[in-house]
């Protein structure tokens, strides 16, 4: 069986390839912790648990639930964790887990994923996070590989650091830094509720139709980052950074379209702008993303905007990079920004003057 918690999609998309890969059940502890549901559970022989990374170690109310339902018919239990960039010395702590539960540790294995953690980090935009994921699929494909064939995950990086921040850090991370305090619903809101819904620990109640946060937060960033109206904020460290939820990149593909072919005179006209584009200056730009997962032919994918500094405009290889991103010319349809004008007003043109006979 694979059993999975997820707060923004990511374990729940890899149990969901496990699963599918393996033949296995797919389990849902979000729905298990939020209902308080600690009945024996019927998993049989092989167990893998997905999960994300919170302060070097796998969610505390994961490793609680674990620690008070039995897993009936359980010998064996791979960990899969998902990250943002690491998860310390997790398996330390997973081994341990596994020797209480008297089973047999088959490793804890390593997946990048986009971040999603917008209370201290900044979650990618969405299609960095798309490359993300597509470059996590070797990892993915991997750790399938080995629980199918029964083989244990190979060790992982086992510095001082590691051991530091899954050590002493990670209960000093959960006394100081999570907590509900923060979050805030701006005026935004609609009143939905979604956050109530999505909420694992029943930690949000509506007062006056508007959200309120209780004390018992596990900052797993479902509520800030499902928002439908990005109506919720933590303080002031989650303002302007975009939100991050798996579903949302699969909804954009499943919502794929062809790439449209510009006619002279838009080209022209995106040609003129790109002359104005310098270094350090802040555009904005729409471009087309390809669908390299799932090509086809014409190409397909999504047209996507993004709004960030010029680090560099290469006319050899005609590519323009913004922030982190690199932007072949012949994806854009549209580049604006202060001071990017029509080409005449650009090179001061003016109109010519008819006279009067």
């Amino acid at each position: 069986m694979v059993l999975y918690f997820t707060g923004t999609g990511n374990s729940r998309y890899l149990a969901r390839s496990i699963a599918e890969g393996l033949d296995m059940p797919l389990y849902d502890l979000n729905t298990c912790i939020k209902a308080g549901d600690t009945a024996p559970v019927q998993t049989g022989q092989d167990v893998v648990l997905v999960t994300p990374t919170y302060a070097w170690r796998i969610p505390r109310v994961v490793s609680q639930w674990l620690g008070n339902t039995e897993l009936t018919g359980a010998e064996r239990i791979w960990f899969v964790m998902d990250c943002g960039s690491e998860i310390g010395n997790a398996a330390k702590y997973n081994q341990q887990l596994a020797a209480q539960k008297h089973l047999r540790y088959m490793g804890t294995a390593q997946i990048i994923m986009p971040e999603n953690y917008i209370a201290m980090f900044h979650a990618p935009q969405k299609e960095q996070a798309r490359r993300i994921v597509e470059q996590a699929e070797p990892a993915l494909q991997k750790a399938l590989a080995q629980v199918r064939a029964g083989q244990e995950f190979s060790p992982l990086r086992d510095t001082l650091y590691d051991r530091f921040m899954s050590g002493p850090v990670n209960p000093a991370f959960y006394r100081f830094f999570v907590k509900a305090d923060a979050f805030r619903a701006t005026d935004a809101c609609i009143e939905c509720g979604k956050c109530v819904e999505l909420c694992p620990l029943n930690n949000i109640r509506l007062e006056n139709g508007k959200p309120v946060w209780g004390k018992h937060c596990t900052h797993c960033m479902a509520c800030i980052c499902d928002c439908p109206k990005e109506a919720i904020e933590y303080g002031k460290k989650s303002k302007g950074k975009p939100r991050y939820h798996f579903e949302a990149l699969e909804k954009q593909r499943t919502e794929r379209v062809t790439k449209r072919i510009l006619t002279e005179e838009e080209m022209s006209d995106l040609s003129d702008k790109l002359m104005q584009v310098t270094k350090g200056m802040t555009i904005t730009v729409r471009y087309f993303v390809e669908d390299t997962a799932h090509p086809e032919i014409p190409a397909v994918g999504n047209y996507v905007t993004l709004t960030g500094r010029v680090e560099s405009i290469d006319p050899v290889f005609r590519t323009l990079q913004i922030a982190k991103v690199v932007v072949p010319f012949e994806d854009l349809v549209e580049v604006r920004g202060d001071g990017i004008v029509a080409i005449d007003d650009h090179l001061g043109i003016a109109e010519p003057i008819e006279s009067m006979p």
